[in-house]
């Protein structure tokens, strides 16, 4: 227990994945090695992985009091996990050495590669060294060196990633994937949506790739609720107002195009469910119109995107020219 509490303590977050399985044996390596601390990549409760010679390996949830203590955390696990250990981690807390590249868009990031750096150097105080892709890393070193020998005027490098970037699930099903392509059995195609066994495929299938895109949502969402929160009202703010940054990408004409088609009908609109008689209000064209905007809360990107707003809104029109020619309120 001495010697343990005489070691540097670092943490490795996230710490069952296989990323995070090469780092601690590079570090049981180190002369003195440290004392490494498991992180699981969520705030749940502890989980057991195994032993190691005469230590338990055990995974601790993600906390503040967690990253307490270390002098280094590296950022092993998902990209969620990556900007949950950003937010949880103290003032005093460890210097996070980013794996995963989720804090690349950070203020106080800075990209580094050690072993293709002509210098290397420790990381200034304050800030995140986000470690570069490691085959970025390789090719760099590749070109540095060809560079030496002759000028590299071009060049075109095709990186196939690797099973093992999509963790445990990923080996599993390439190594179910290569017994049933000797067997003649049905392939599981269930993290890659594609035959990667005896293969080399330069993309995935798409089904493989939706999950991702959810994952990542999710994660944005659950480390900082408030932030969703304010996106999801200027999404609001701009379903309904025809301005914003996207109306210009093309051209004036767009804009204004936008504008006078939206602006030209709402009045009447509003005033044709206006005079629409109590109780008799147009549930079905409420209906479409609240739906329209739920869309467009949910998935659009844009703010150009939200013109299916305009179809309710012309058939409201449409109700109060209809009652004005009868002399009377329609639904």
């Amino acid at each position: 227990m001495a010697e343990k509490a005489a070691r540097a303590r670092v943490a490795v977050v996230g710490g069952d994945s296989l990323l995070a399985k090469e780092v601690r044996e590079l570090l049981e390596h180190g002369k003195p090695a440290p004392h490494i601390e498991l992180i699981s990549a969520a705030a749940e409760n502890a989980a057991m992985l195994g032993t190691d010679d005469e230590e338990v390996l055990a995974l601790v949830p993600l906390t503040a009091e967690s990253l307490t203590g270390s002098k280094v955390a590296f950022l092993a696990g998902s990209e969620a996990s990556s900007r949950r250990a950003l937010k949880l981690n103290p003032p005093d807390g460890p210097v996070l050495i980013d794996l995963t590249g989720a804090l690349e868009d950070q203020p106080h990031a800075r990209l580094r590669a050690p072993t293709a750096e002509p210098t290397r150097s420790l990381p200034e105080p304050g800030l995140i060294p986000v470690i570069a892709h490691p085959a970025a890393i390789a090719c760099a070193m590749l070109l540095t060196s060809l560079a030496k020998i002759a000028p590299v005027r071009r060049s075109i490098i095709h990186v196939f990633e690797p099973a093992s970037e999509r963790g445990k699930k990923g080996l599993d099903e390439l190594r179910q994937q290569t017994v049933g392509v000797l067997t003649f059995q049905k392939l599981k195609m269930d993290v890659f949506d594609a035959q990667l066994g005896f293969n080399l495929l330069a993309r995935y299938g798409e089904e493989a790739l939706e999950p991702l895109y959810y994952r990542e949502a999710l994660g944005f969402i659950r480390d900082d609720p408030g932030w969703w929160l304010g996106l999801e009202a200027r999404k609001l703010w701009f379903t309904w107002v025809p301005f914003g940054p996207s109306y210009r990408l093309h051209s004036p004409r767009y804009f204004w195009a936008s504008a006078i088609a939206l602006l030209g009908i709402l009045p009447f609109a509003i005033a044709g469910l206006w005079r629409a008689p109590d109780g008799t209000r147009p549930a079905a064209l409420l209906a479409l119109a609240a739906s329209s905007v739920a869309v467009c809360l949910v998935f659009f990107p844009q703010e150009r995107f939200r013109l299916p707003v305009v179809d309710p809104a012309l058939a409201a029109s449409a109700s109060l020219l209809a009652a004005r020619k009868a002399g009377r309120s329609v639904v």
